[in-house]
């Protein structure tokens, strides 16, 4: 696969002529609007920096741009959680990105929101690595996973929750990743819904757009067309382009 193309084609040429997952894209975007404009649960889109959910972020974003000012009647959070040990070019990468939404959609006028949530003092790396004598963490023993990720972007979402009602958390999950990531995503679904409710925390719901997709689907799409929110895929290509399941989502449970 080439990283060289420049000529991309429009978004509009890819919605009007691309299949994804056997199902045509234009119809997702259109099942995102109609999800979106159903009720008045905000959405929090949890934003990593790999492929999945460059991928979701990037079809909310154009479905968002292509409905009316009128209907853009609730607010979408982008949220990427940083555990202060990231390796530098995945930093710098989320952080292009989360200040280009928030350029792009004041810019547009679009109801995005991008934010940083990040684990409190007593709960970070090194606070329990070396100030509580926590060894380092292991497959058996992931403490890092729950205290650096899954609790501050739970922490977010439970405040909005609070605040609103309910919220929609909107995930790059594909059932293709693994047999246990496919059994809870399928445990989980509301019948007759796009949505599913999720496993721990009250008050959220699930939305996965790409659950059907695989890796292929995932790097036609973002190699297909530009960013919307401006640039383009190549440098997310050049970083994950070897790893089918090796980049680090953004987590909201143990079970995952």
């Amino acid at each position: 696969m080439s990283t060289q193309n420049t000529l991309y084609p429009t978004m509009d040429e890819m919605l009007d002529d691309s299949h994804i997952a056997g199902r045509p894209l234009l119809e997702l975007i259109q099942e995102i609007q109609s999800l979106y404009l159903e009720d008045s649960k905000p959405w929090v889109i949890g934003f990593s920096g790999g492929k999945d959910s460059t991928t979701i972020l990037s079809l909310i974003y154009v479905a968002i741009q292509k409905l009316t000012s009128a209907q853009r009647h609730k607010h979408i959070y982008v949220i990427s959680s940083d555990t202060l040990v990231e390796t530098p070019m995945v930093v710098d990468m989320i952080e292009g990105v989360v200040n280009q939404i928030n350029l792009k959609a004041k810019e547009q006028k679009l109801p995005f929101s991008a934010h940083k949530v990040y684990p409190k003092i007593d709960q970070t790396f090194w606070s329990n690595l070396l100030g509580k004598g926590y060894p380092a963490p292991t497959q058996s023993f992931r403490w890092c996973t729950e205290r650096m990720k899954i609790d501050p972007v739970s922490e977010f979402i439970l405040d909005k929750v609070t605040r609103f009602g309910a919220v929609v958390v909107v995930l790059g999950a594909r059932s293709d990743e693994s047999a246990s990531r496919a059994q809870v995503i399928a445990k989980h679904k509301i019948e007759g819904s796009s949505l599913s409710r999720h496993s721990s925390l009250p008050g959220a719901f699930t939305y996965l757009p790409i659950e059907n997709w695989s890796f292929d689907d995932v790097w036609m799409y973002l190699l297909g067309a530009p960013a919307p929110w401006g640039g383009d895929h190549f440098k997310l290509f050049e970083l994950y382009k070897d790893s089918s399941a090796g980049e680090c989502p953004l987590v909201i449970d143990t079970k995952t």
